[in-house]
């Protein structure tokens, strides 16, 4: 699984992330506090498949969102949007999503 870490780290994004606060807390202003907290939180799957190669689709996808947790970037939906965003981690992988019941390909 480690193998698809380079690859989704240029999916996931600081603009996507961003895009994706934006639309859960609309109708607020989505706004970054800390910038180099979410560079940090979406380079921890990275840098954790570099040093430990059996980590799996969850580690990775647990690594960007407890990064995304701790480190609060964004002024609101730092949760919401660290659930989301690990969500579509594992999916992007292949594998069932955190929320699809199990189900492999779920809309």
């Amino acid at each position: 699984m480690a193998a698809h870490a380079p690859r989704l780290a240029r999916l996931f994004s600081p603009t996507f992330a961003r895009a994706i606060n934006a639309q859960i807390v609309y109708p607020a202003t989505s706004q970054v506090i800390n910038p180099n907290e979410l560079e940090f939180a979406l380079a921890k799957p990275l840098h954790k498949a570099h040093y430990q190669l059996e980590s799996s689709a969850a580690d990775l996808a647990a690594s960007l969102s407890y990064g995304i947790i701790k480190g609060h970037p964004f002024l609101d939906g730092n949760k919401r949007t660290a659930f989301f965003l690990a969500n579509e981690y594992v999916r992007a992988q292949g594998l069932p999503g955190l929320a699809d019941g199990g189900k492999v390909g779920c809309p």
